[in-house]
Order: C-alpha cells, then structure tokens, then sequence
C-alpha cells in the first residue's frame, strides 16, 4: 500500500543541536541543521568518520517523522534515531527514557541516484511524545554533509488520486538575439507535484489541512513523501517543497470533500 503524506506540524527550527561524536566545520556548523529555509546552508563535519549528535526541543511534542536532507551519504552508509521523553539524549546513562529507537537504518536502501538530492525519510508506525533525539551516522570516507534535519509530526494521505502531475518546471533563460543567435543560460529546474485527495472528510478539511496552509503558506518548506513503503521512489520523490499556490479544499457532499495540492521543489 502507498504510503503518502507530509511532515507536519514541523518543530525543525525549534531544535537546539550539538555534537557527541566527532566534530563539525566551524564555518558550517552543526546548527546549520535547524534551517531548513536554507537547505544549502550545510552543516558539515571537520574530517572524515563516524559522527553522533543530537538534538534537543524546549518541550515534548508529539513526533512521527524525522528526514535527513541533502546528505552526502553513501551506499553502505547508515543511520540510527532514538528519541528520548526528556531533555536527557544519552543512550547508556538515560536508557529508561527512550521512547523510540529505530535501528541501525540504510540511508540508502532504495539505491542512490547522483541526479537528485538525497533525502531519507523516517515515519515511526505511530507517533510518541519526545522532546530529545540521537542520531548515530556510520564512518564516512570524507566528511559529512547534511543540508537540514525535518522534526515534525506526520500527516498521512492515503487517497492521492492517480491522476497526478509530476516532473519540472524549466526556468532557462534563452534570449534572442541579432543574426539568429540565442544566448543560453542553464537553470536548475524544481520539481513540481500537483494532485488532489479524493477522500477527505470535511472535519480533516475544517481542522489539519486550513491548519497546515496557514502554517506553512507559499514561502515555508516541508517534506513531502510519495511512497514511503518504497525506498526506489525516495530518490525522486522525497523532496524539500512548498506550496506554489493554496487552493481551496472543497466540501463536496457531507461529510465527504476533496483537497488539491500544488507544490514545488524548495532551492533556496
């Protein structure tokens, strides 16, 4: 079964980070993580290596979704998350108060793809309340990278109609000019997702989605997984996004309704 949805509400930038392992570039430094509104802020180890860090919320929240973005991992590489109720993440001295460990993990278990950013995402079976997390990064060739760190809870769409609309929006710049010359100017292209849920309550419609649009609006960015039960699709579409317009859910017949989605790849 397809499993699709959006990480929301996000408390990405409510996170305190810091190091365990290893240590960070000082001119990119692990905080870097918090931003997602900046995924090509990086945050970057010192050397090569193992890395652990952690990271750290004001209060316990209700999680069920973590994505490691833009991350320079590699084929064996590996990942491990535990969350912890408290402010406490350490795995030996704080052991009663982890709440979710997830395993060692691959980060790339469907296969990298050198064409597209590679994002991992993680949804828990069902959400638990933490306010602390670990993670664990396997030894790294070259240092590693990480462009941002999502921490939300997750807002599972288990009726995305098939007829959908995926691919890019070309933004080259081509201009004319004399004697039939063009002068060309390569950009890269995001790519744009457009659909609609087909089966949607209207106290869904009433509550999370008005919710989520007015939390998110045009210029905030979220993940967006199309199939997380099929890690071959995570290459292409797991993707850092935002909305490129909110159009309106509609209340069809009681208490059914529909909900139409437009987003597009987040580059900043």
């Amino acid at each position: 079964m397809i499993k699709s949805g959006v990480g929301t509400p996000s408390y990405a930038t409510l996170a305190t980070w810091a190091q365990v392992t290893g240590a960070w570039d000082s001119d990119y430094p692990i905080t870097n993580l918090a931003n997602l509104r900046s995924i090509r802020s990086v945050a970057k180890a010192s050397g090569s290596g193992v890395r652990a860090f952690t990271f750290i919320l004001p209060a316990a929240v209700s999680l069920q979704f973590l994505a490691m973005l833009d991350h320079n991992g590699a084929a064996a590489s590996t990942v491990r998350y535990r969350l912890f109720s408290d402010n406490n993440p350490d795995p030996v001295g704080n052991a009663g108060a982890i709440v979710h460990d997830s395993g060692t993990l691959s980060l790339l278990p469907g296969g990298a793809n050198a064409d597209w950013p590679q994002n991992h995402p993680y949804v828990l079976s069902a959400a638990v309340t933490a306010r602390s997390c670990r993670i664990d990064l396997s030894s790294h060739a070259t240092a590693w990278q990480i462009g941002a760190f999502e921490i939300a809870a997750w807002w599972e769409w288990t009726d995305v109609e098939t007829p959908r609309e995926f691919g890019l929006n070309n933004n080259d710049v081509v201009a004319a000019m004399p004697n039939g010359i063009t002068h060309e100017m390569s950009q890269w292209a995001p790519r744009v997702i457009k659909g609609t849920r087909g089966v949607v309550t209207q106290t869904e419609i009433h509550t999370t989605a008005l919710d989520f649009q007015l939390a998110t609006g045009l210029r905030n960015p979220f993940v967006w997984v199309w199939d997380f039960n099929d890690s071959t699709t995570w290459p292409r579409e797991v993707v850092l996004v935002h909305n490129a317009s909110l159009p309106s859910p509609r209340a069809v017949e009681y208490p059914g309704g529909r909900v139409a989605f437009d987003f597009e790849e987040w580059l900043r």
